[in-house]
């Protein structure tokens, strides 16, 4: 139970009942998850034929590409959603926005729909995890912004101590920001004329890109351990602490 003050001065406090799961965002976001994953074993399953046969070697690399591109999307969306589905089971409050959050996963939408139109188009980049056009990008970027905005908002109205999974998915969102605008430095030409400066931000981005959303997938691991252990230990065990600090740790030079 939360306790909220009373609406005369002086008055008495009344009780609200502390809002559990979002499952109207749980289930949108994880809806869309299944769909992407659904893209990665189709994609999967083709590409392994067409390698294994050789009898058509052209088809294999858009379709790695869009295997490769939807195995990275499914795991963040579905890491978002269940990140925003829980946030007012671990702050006490409703979601900041669930509108802003639903924007987002319109926004995840478009995103994966520009990566197929990128593959069928062959407008790759020849990157490992961004082989699509860079127009797709300022969405995802712009997906992950939102996110942000909507955890941090979520954070700033609770009158709780935060566990220690929520600063994981607050470290990890941050670092994907930051790490996913480093992996685009190759679009300058001060880095893309230059070899082993390209292949050293591409490689230490996208080392760090991964760890980003290990870190939020650690947290959600931390949150089902919580929600098991009766919701006290992610609050006090030092060793969750230490736990985050390693997987952090790990995150910035993976």
């Amino acid at each position: 139970m939360q306790l909220v003050p009373g609406q005369d001065k002086g008055g008495p406090r009344r009780t609200l009942p502390n809002p559990g799961i979002d499952r109207f965002v749980a289930v949108g976001y994880f809806t869309a998850a299944v769909v992407g994953l659904g893209v990665v074993l189709l994609a999967g399953a083709m590409a392994s034929r067409f390698y294994v046969s050789m009898g058509d070697a052209a088809q294999f690399p858009p379709l790695r590409t869009l295997h490769s591109s939807f195995a990275a999307g499914w795991i963040l969306l579905a890491a978002h959603g269940f990140i925003l589905a829980c946030l007012p089971a671990v702050t006490g409050v409703p979601l900041w926005s669930r509108r802003l959050a639903f924007l987002q996963l319109g926004l995840f939408i478009l995103a994966g729909i520009g990566i197929v139109f990128s593959t069928i188009l062959d407008l790759s980049t020849g990157r490992e995890y961004l082989n699509f056009s860079p127009v797709v990008s300022p969405v995802i970027l712009l997906a992950a912004i939102l996110m942000a905005v909507n955890l941090f908002a979520s954070f700033r109205r609770t009158r709780k101590v935060l566990p220690v999974y929520a600063w994981m998915w607050g470290a990890g969102i941050l670092l994907f920001l930051w790490t996913f605008l480093e992996a685009h430095l190759w679009l300058f030409p001060s880095y893309s004329r230059f070899l082993i400066r390209d292949m050293t931000v591409q490689w230490k981005s996208y080392g760090a890109l991964v760890g980003s959303w290990n870190l939020m997938i650690y947290g959600l691991t931390f949150f089902c351990m919580d929600r098991l252990s009766g919701g006290t230990s992610a609050r006090t065990h030092r060793l969750w602490r230490a736990v985050f600090w390693l997987a952090f740790g790990n995150a910035l030079f993976i």
